[in-house]
């Protein structure tokens, strides 16, 4: 008999079958405890980002510390590592492209980046010390026992028309080779064609000098340009001075 029989049928039933001897059959029902919700797995961490395959203007950071490291080692002269893709940094970085006949865009990509492994560095044409001027790749080598020990980015004769105290004239820088005859490291010079810092004259009004603006294509009156700082280096090791040999090819 069900409980639920038992209270409809009335107090009288239920009493007669507690007299009468009668055994409770009445049906029990277990209620299950909820399950617990289910314990997630813990995540793996996320995977690192992966390091960056081209560095430029602008980017920062210890794989570009890495970067000026491994030019420096190269001979390719950026300064001392700072961590900051610069002005420097790219003008290594347009001296390892022209080395390797790669786009000169600035860029530190894949490309620039295994050429760089390979540590490879221009040859020289003559033996001794001295500075080559290398007009076909726009490339300045100081050259130390005939072995290249440097390489820097350049900016040479454009080959186009200009006119000077009525006379018209075509930018290019000569070849031959050439003995440094003058030089003003006081500072900026005012030169008949514009601003030289620190130059060193090698022939006639031809000089390596340091500039603003060395892009990686030919692009001054003549003269064979560096970067300012790229000129304070080359004076403060001493890597050119009176009498030194130029040599432009």
């Amino acid at each position: 008999m069900h409980r639920r029989t038992v209270l409809r049928g009335g107090v009288g039933l239920v009493m007669g079958a507690v007299v009468g001897g009668l055994h409770d059959t009445l049906d029990t029902y277990a209620v299950a405890e909820p399950a617990p919700p289910p314990v997630a797995a813990p995540q793996p961490p996320p995977p690192p980002p992966a390091p960056p395959t081209q560095f430029g203007r602008g980017d920062a950071g210890e794989a570009v510390w890495s970067l000026q490291e491994q030019l420096g080692a190269a001979g390719f002269w950026c300064g001392t590592p700072d961590g900051g893709f610069g002005h420097l940094t790219e003008q290594a970085v347009f001296a390892v492209q022209k080395t390797h006949g790669l786009v000169r865009d600035g860029i530190a990509g894949p490309a620039t980046l295994g050429a760089l492994a390979t540590a490879a560095r221009p040859t020289p044409v003559a033996g001794g010390d001295h500075l080559e001027v290398h007009l076909a790749h726009q490339l300045i080598l100081v050259v130390r026992g005939g072995a290249t020990q440097m390489t820097l980015n350049t900016s040479t004769g454009n080959g186009e028309p200009y006119t000077f105290e009525g006379h018209d004239y075509i930018a290019h820088t000569p070849t031959g080779d050439f003995a440094v005859w003058f030089t003003d490291s006081s500072g900026w010079r005012e030169g008949e064609l514009g601003r030289l810092y620190r130059p060193m004259f090698y022939d006639g009004n031809y000089a390596v000098h340091g500039s603003d603006s060395i892009p990686p294509w030919p692009a001054s009156h003549g003269c064979a340009r560096v970067s300012t700082a790229a000129m304070d280096m080359i004076w403060a090791q001493g890597l050119l001075q009176m009498g030194g040999r130029v040599l432009v090819v």
